[in-house]
């Protein structure tokens, strides 16, 4: 398998505006995970407006690049993971 290329968004809204010290939060996400931008592996997303109206996980065979008959999945607020625990992940999937 090739190299492996990880891509990260996050949208961040503004809790606090204290100049000191601003409060911010994550309002949108999207972790992505390819082999040499090719062939997906896996994906984490916020909800969206339209579909998957909470945070769910989409996986493929990375073979064939076809997503996998049980994805997306739905993780919920609670697996929304950190962008360390999805590349741990990918680790993991990959064996690199």
């Amino acid at each position: 398998m090739g190299g492996v290329l990880i891509s990260a968004s996050r949208m961040l809204r503004i809790l606090d505006d204290n100049a000191a010290d601003p409060v911010v939060q994550t309002h949108r996400y999207r972790y992505h995970a390819s082999v040499q931008s090719i062939r997906n592996l896996l994906r984490y997303e916020s909800a969206h407006s339209d579909h998957n109206q909470d945070h769910h996980r989409h996986e493929y065979d990375p073979w064939s690049d076809a997503e996998l008959p049980d994805s997306p999945q739905l993780v919920g607020e609670a697996g929304w993971p950190h962008l360390g625990d999805m590349i741990s992940e990918v680790a993991i999937v990959t064996g690199k």
